[in-house]
């Protein structure tokens, strides 16, 4: 069997145009707060492209088979959130984050060991493998943090890399494989 298909998404109406919130009133002047996002008028759609190819086969009357597939999806134009200079009065934007590939096979086996009229045991294994990548980011942007964990723990998108890789500091250890702590300077 063969499959392409593409599929497309766009940002929420509130990820476009800024909207603010009525806070109050002074007399019947509104007061209003911007959100603490900037939206984006300029956002592109979102488009998935996929192509698929697989293979199922049964043998034995059905009691021995199995379903292989092989897919790659290129994802463009992710619309995500990233951080932002507060000095500009938001912490973050909307943005067309750039590509992202996914490829993997997925495999799955099907047997049957006993058949009667009147039982029959079926067995089923299951295997997959995805491999992602950060294909290329907008312009000027070399990683997104995608969030933050405890300590200096980081989620990250950084072109060439898997999305999501996960990042962090460790300690310095001396050649014994010893931990150092509070060195001395000499």
């Amino acid at each position: 069997r063969g499959n392409w298909a593409q599929v497309g998404k766009t940002a929420s109406n509130y990820g476009i145009q800024d909207t603010y919130n009525i806070v109050g009133l002074f007399g019947a002047t509104p007061i209003v707060n911007p959100r603490s996002y900037k939206n984006n008028p300029n956002l592109k759609p979102e488009i998935s492209t996929e192509i698929e190819l697989g293979l199922e086969a049964r043998f034995l009357k059905n009691r021995l088979g199995f379903d292989i597939s092989a897919y790659k999806t290129n994802s463009k134009n992710q619309i995500l959130r990233t951080d932002v200079s507060s000095a500009s009065g938001y912490s973050q934007k909307w943005i067309n984050a750039g590509e992202i590939q996914n490829k993997g096979i997925e495999i799955q086996l099907n047997v049957v060991p006993v058949k009667t009229s009147y039982f029959s045991w079926d067995m089923s294994f299951n295997w997959a493998k995805n491999i992602n990548k950060v294909i290329k980011l907008e312009e000027g942007i070399n990683t997104l943090l995608l969030g933050t964990g405890v300590g200096s723990v980081t989620f990250n998108a950084t072109e060439g890399e898997s999305y999501g890789v996960i990042k962090g500091t460790d300690y310095v250890y001396a050649p014994d494989g010893q931990r150092v702590i509070n060195p001395t300077t000499g």
